[in-house]
């Protein structure tokens, strides 16, 4: 039984029969999925519908090590036949020069190569998972995909975070509290340049904090050698206990000392349109 007709609220019943209705009506399609819990859920509702879509993981410098293991690793478990597409953001001069349009390039080269792939398999519809709320803040990604056409369904259902995560649960996806992680390109301030080997550093020190049970924070650069460890307050109490292991990974992985500051909201500085595919 499709758990999706177990929901007991009716409001978002209703949002929910909307998006398997908009997902019926752009099918056979492609969906965008970077291992956050937004496109989880959008491919999950597809597939529990047996409804006619791949997924497309991005894969590149631009995600960690462990981003893009276990985007590798969610299209294994979907059955193994979506596509990875191997995509360089820093390739395209735009994205590299980090200006405040930057998730509108890189956004554009993305979806403009699984647009390419689309047109390939004979899928002409490219599905992404921004939802409503992200439709009101600062996305400049969002112009590109407009421009190009892509569907954003959850949005176009009215689904918000907290609906994504009561479905996320209804269907029992793993980590529906999954905070969001804009790709790595959003670490670097507007108007520096990212360094190409930066990037797996901060993704490996990144990846090692989550290890040790952090789960919202940033690891930002300032200046070329000038970095700040951006923590959530809420995971406050949790530092202390790990400062003595942080600070020598960060000289592991070729990287100096930072400064840390807590913040109420970690989300924000450069991150500009959100996650790497959410």
């Amino acid at each position: 039984m499709d758990p999706l007709y177990s929901i007991h609220s009716s409001t978002l019943a209703a949002k929910a029969a909307e998006l398997r209705g908009g997902l019926q009506r752009l099918q056979p399609g492609l969906i965008a999925v970077s291992g956050g819990i937004d496109s989880r859920v959008l491919f999950a509702v597809a597939r529990t519908a047996d409804l006619n879509f791949l997924p497309v993981f991005f894969s590149g410098p631009h995600l960690s090590p462990e981003e893009q293991r276990q985007g590798r690793k969610l299209l294994a478990a979907w059955g193994g036949h979506g596509h990875v597409l191997e995509v360089n953001p820093l390739l395209d001069e735009s994205v590299r020069a980090n200006e405040a349009l930057r998730c509108y390039h890189c956004k554009r080269l993305l979806f403009t190569t699984a647009q390419q792939l689309g047109h390939y398999l004979e899928r002409p519809h490219i599905l992404e998972g921004s939802h409503r709320e992200d439709l009101g803040d600062y996305r400049p990604g969002r112009k590109a995909l407009e421009e190009l056409g892509i569907f954003s369904p959850l949005a176009q259902a009215g689904l918000d975070k907290e609906d994504i995560r009561s479905l996320a649960r209804i269907m029992q996806l793993d980590l529906p509290e999954q905070p969001s992680r804009p790709c790595l390109l959003t670490r670097f301030a507007y108007g520096l340049r990212p360094v190409p080997e930066k990037l797996p550093q901060i993704g490996r020190f990144e990846d090692e904090m989550r290890r040790y049970g952090f789960r919202d924070f940033r690891l930002r650069v300032l200046a070329q050698e000038s970095h700040v460890l951006q923590i959530a307050e809420a995971e406050k109490e949790l530092y202390p206990t790990r400062k003595e292991e942080l600070e020598p990974a960060l000289s592991r992985l070729g990287l100096k000392p930072c400064s840390v500051r807590f913040s109420p909201r970690v989300s924000g500085f450069f991150d500009g349109n959100g996650s790497s595919g959410a």
